[in-house]
């Protein structure tokens, strides 16, 4: 396999990587079974939206999360979770979506080798209703160089995943000590197994 499948933007002067949308592997939408914390899910959004649920002692949520198939609809029921605290959520969120989807590309050669073909290129997420995760512009703003609005939390994370695939733990440490992930008791979580709607 030579060089990534994706294509290449030039933004103020350098090359950047843009995704976006549940048909391209750097999403969270994208349909990869991953293991995480000893549970299996369709793709690393469930596992995100499941950990956000037990974070907040949500059974129901967990359940309906962990019954979905569709990871719009999976999201959505992430945002009827109970005893939501925002400020809480915001101190762990990366973490656990980190640990997602390390798994995600750790536990998949193939995407392992797409994410790794990206070399050191900058990747952004142009999701233009998201300016936490993404960088709240679309990818025909980017390709004329309008400013970024968000922070691309998701882009750095998969950056960070990419330097442990190479094998880089130690030169450049994803987990800052101002955010914990609480690792989530496997003997206490539910194990459903849930349908996979990409074969």
């Amino acid at each position: 396999m030579e060089g990534h499948p994706f294509p290449k933007v030039e933004y103020k002067g350098k090359q950047v990587i843009p995704f976006y949308g549940r048909n391209h592997p750097f999403s969270n939408f994208f349909p990869s079974p991953v293991n995480v914390w000893g549970i299996q899910f369709t793709c690393s959004e469930q596992a995100y939206a499941f950990s956000k649920a037990w974070f907040f002692g949500d059974e129901i949520s967990k359940r309906k999360i962990m019954l979905e198939i569709h990871p719009h609809n999976i999201k959505k029921c992430s945002r009827t979770i109970k005893n939501f605290k925002r400020k809480e959520w915001d101190e762990v969120s990366e973490g656990m979506l980190f640990e997602a989807v390390n798994a995600k590309f750790h536990q998949n050669k193939i995407l392992a080798q797409y994410l790794l073909e990206t070399n050191n290129m900058q990747l952004i997420e142009v999701n233009p209703f998201d300016t936490r995760w993404g960088v709240g512009i679309t990818i025909d703003q980017l390709k004329v160089g309008k400013p970024l609005r968000g922070e691309n939390k998701m882009g750095h994370i998969l950056e960070k995943v990419r330097e442990n695939l190479k094998g880089n733990k130690n030169k450049i440490p994803y987990i800052n000590h101002k955010i914990p992930i609480p690792k989530l008791p496997v003997n206490k979580v539910m194990h459903t197994t849930p349908k996979i709607f990409f074969r």
